[in-house]
């Protein structure tokens, strides 16, 4: 028996699996099968999306599908030796560039160690292309015995030969570009995945964390591409992936606070600050999309594809600071006030002004997946491989930063008594401070002084507005802890305060956070604006906002 929250109603549902056994990591990746032959999940038996799967040759069997055997390959006539000839066939179409570019590169390893035929194809000109990361790698691809091959999406005639009983489209992003690969593969294929976005989802100020079935953007190209594929009956899966990182990154992620902390530059970050994201290695992405081949629970499905943790943006940029030993100057700023965001966007700023996660609870649960990564262990790895590439060493247009900076010493020089006198803010201390203008701070700001010290009387100490109230540290401190700016799931251990751990590890009975810093008896998490799960209920509270978590039971 499974006691589940369901995802669309909040309301708890229990299911009874009957006769069902499930699928474990490692024991057959052609998925789960059931005995009794049918799906309790609603997909229905009519098509072939459920009809499939028994049939279908998982990678550990030595029997070959009747399409493999008669495969001959298109690259240039030449042979090229497949890692796993005999294993069912999967096409990965990978995109020429964004934050999915290195998703195919990392998904083709996965898929091969789990003894799949594979073949990527690329959209794009090689030659223009393969100069960049990952696909100046695709050699070590190719030695794996993983074909590459280039060719255009939109055109079928360009596709490699032969059949495939798994297409990945990790390229298109509406139905122009997505309708070809899928009229020409929608009865040829047992199973259909698409790459699409969390980005597509409503942003709700209310409950900001993404669960799936929430609200999505009907005018959004990937929406269009999902409706098709429904539409059409094809036996497909969707994933939706959110902000990702890791080795051979084509989009830049955390390297822009690597940028500016590693050349003691000011971070200019929306204000809050606070706000939650989701930050996800690569290889996690990988192993998720690669566990659903041949798992009938997952056909017409969708996944978000995200870690099971959210950080906020001061805490990226202190996390980078401490890999780095350096303090960050954090600048908090708003962006439509002085002009250069709106909508939940800013300019030159690298993620959403917004909170943007999402719970991975549903892939936990149909696909057994669990994150491997955590970006908080990852960042000294990630400031290495920074280093590592001499990225240190090159020129840098902070144009856009500059622009921000004037435009906040000039709020704040208007904003302040004709009688206050100047003052520098101070980003020395314990604790990266933070600073913000204020109207009745009285600063002038000139970023090339350097910085006071950290003292009672220093900016983030004495503004209610700023963020000091996150590092509760003051001059002598321990330093920042990590910890204390990201979001544990609620199937991990609770969090302490500066003075000590909660009675209850999770929060307090009402499952609100403390907005006065410090611990208390009855387990209230302090000064970290997030608050943990409470006992009786799943709600917390982040500046004001009412999140509700996903909780899966197993017994």
């Amino acid at each position: 028996m499974i006691l589940q929250r369901n995802l669309l109603n909040r309301q708890p549902v229990v299911k009874v699996q009957a006769n069902r056994s499930f699928y474990r990591p490692g024991s057959n990746p052609g998925g789960r099968t059931s005995s009794t032959g049918g799906s309790s999940s609603g997909y229905g038996s009519s098509n072939s999306a459920s009809s499939w799967v028994s049939s279908f040759s998982s990678p550990s069997s030595n029997s070959s599908s009747s399409s493999s055997s008669s495969y001959k390959p298109s690259s240039s006539g030449s042979s090229f030796q497949f890692a796993n000839p005999k294993g069912p066939r999967a096409l990965i179409v990978n995109t020429k560039g964004g934050g999915h570019a290195f998703i195919g590169y990392y998904l083709a390893k996965e898929l091969v160690a789990k003894g799949y035929c594979v073949t990527i194809m690329n959209d794009g000109d090689k030659a223009k292309v393969s100069a960049k990361a990952p696909y100046n790698n695709y050699s070590a691809l190719e030695n794996a015995g993983i074909q590459v091959v280039w060719g255009n999406p939109t055109k079928p005639s360009t596709y490699p030969a032969g059949e495939f009983q798994i297409v990945y489209d990790n390229n298109g992003k509406d139905l122009e570009s997505c309708k070809p690969l899928i009229d020409t593969y929608k009865n040829r294929v047992k199973h259909f995945v698409f790459v699409s976005s969390a980005g597509a989802y409503k942003a709700d100020p209310i409950e900001p964390m993404h669960i799936e079935g929430d609200s999505r953007k009907s005018t959004a190209g990937h929406v269009e591409v999902e409706n098709y594929l429904r539409e059409q009956r094809v036996p497909y899966t969707v994933f939706q992936p959110l902000y990702i990182y890791g080795p051979l990154t084509n989009k830049d992620c955390e390297q822009w606070f690597v940028d500016r902390i590693i050349r003691d530059r000011p971070v200019p970050i929306p204000e809050p600050g606070i706000q939650l994201t989701s930050l996800t290695h690569v290889e996690d992405v990988a192993s998720m999309l690669a566990a659903v081949p041949g798992n009938k629970y997952a056909i017409r499905q969708h996944y978000n594809v995200c870690s099971d943790r959210a950080v906020t943006f001061t805490g990226i940029a202190k996390a980078i600071g401490k890999a780095l030993g350096k303090e960050p100057k954090i600048v908090l700023y708003n962006p439509e006030k002085i002009g250069m965001g709106k909508s939940g966007k800013a300019e030159g700023f690298p993620f959403r002004t917004v909170h943007f996660f999402a719970s991975p609870d549903k892939a936990r649960f149909d696909l057994d997946w669990k994150p491997k990564h955590d970006f908080l262990g990852d960042v000294q790895a990630l400031v290495n491989d920074y280093k590592k590439q001499g990225r240190q060493n090159q020129s840098i247009d902070f144009s856009i930063d500059d622009k921000i900076l004037a435009a906040v010493a000039k709020e704040a020089k208007t904003a302040a008594p004709a009688s206050a006198p100047a003052k520098t803010p101070s980003y020395a201390g314990a604790s990266a401070s933070t600073a913000r203008p204020s109207s009745s701070s009285g600063y002038s700001y000139d970023w090339n002084k350097p910085a006071a010290p950290a003292s009672s009387s220093s900016y983030a100490a004495s503004s209610p507005a700023s963020l000091a109230n996150r590092s509760k540290s003051t001059a002598g401190g321990s330093g920042y802890n990590p910890e204390e700016d990201r979001h544990s799931p609620m199937w991990k251990g609770g969090r302490s305060s500066s003075t000590g751990t909660s009675s209850s590890g999770w929060g307090s009975s009402s499952g609100r956070a403390s907005s006065s810093g410090g611990g208390s008896s009855n387990g209230n998490s302090s000064s970290s604006g997030w608050g943990r799960p409470s006992s009786a209920g799943d709600r917390t509270s982040s500046s004001g906002q009412e999140i509700l978590r996903n909780k899966i039971y197993r017994r």
